[in-house]
């Protein structure tokens, strides 16, 4: 099994955010990755957010491409933290970290 067939199993999931720093409030709360290559989105309030849901695409292992909000496609640089934590960072250095959440 190739590295990125790996990264496309693990990330399939549903995804809490546990990242509290201000710059990862523009991000949603929960995210869920299924395995038709589609992700969706939640959150409790309204705040727009670049990921509202989309396509998705692993470049390799460690990069992911994403559809944005206004349909463009921006890439991410992701990693794993053992089976239960996965860490974007965006353009701007921000670390976004989620927690695998229960089934």
């Amino acid at each position: 099994m190739t590295d990125t067939k790996k990264e496309q199993i693990a990330i399939i999931s549903t995804w809490t955010r546990i990242s509290q720093e201000p710059c990862a409030q523009l991000y949603p709360e929960t995210l869920e990755f299924r395995e038709d290559g589609v992700y969706l989105t939640s959150s409790s309030d309204d705040t727009f957010r670049e990921w509202q849901a989309g396509d998705y695409k692993i470049q390799d292992k460690s990069f992911l491409k994403m559809q944005l909000s206004n349909d463009a496609m921006g890439l991410y640089h992701f990693s794993f933290q053992g089976s239960e934590r996965l860490v974007f960072e965006d353009s701007n250095g921000c670390r976004i970290t989620y927690g695998k959440m229960e089934k």
